[in-house]
């Protein structure tokens, strides 16, 4: 992974890159997966939505003896939703 791939995640989560620089000339490149999947998920905040709902579901039915109702705040204090 390039140090340009690692600071990607930073700059759309904040929203500094996406309304600056042409999104298909990223998108187009080899090795930039992980934009595709923001752009093409509508946005950082939808993806970090839409992964924070796949670990939450992923996870519910793997530790019963948290209530399902906390691992969502499990999930939010462990992972960096939307960083992967």
């Amino acid at each position: 992974m390039t140090s340009a791939q690692r600071v990607w995640p930073l700059l759309l989560s904040n929203g500094g890159v996406a309304n600056k620089y042409p999104m298909a000339e990223v998108i187009d490149e080899d090795g930039f997966e992980y934009i595709r999947t923001i752009v093409t998920a509508g946005g950082f905040a939808a993806h970090a939505k839409a992964h924070r709902a796949r670990l939450v579901a992923t996870l519910v039915p793997k530790f019963t003896r948290i209530p399902a109702d906390n691992i969502p705040l499990v999930v939010d204090f462990w992972a960096h939703v939307g960083f992967y």
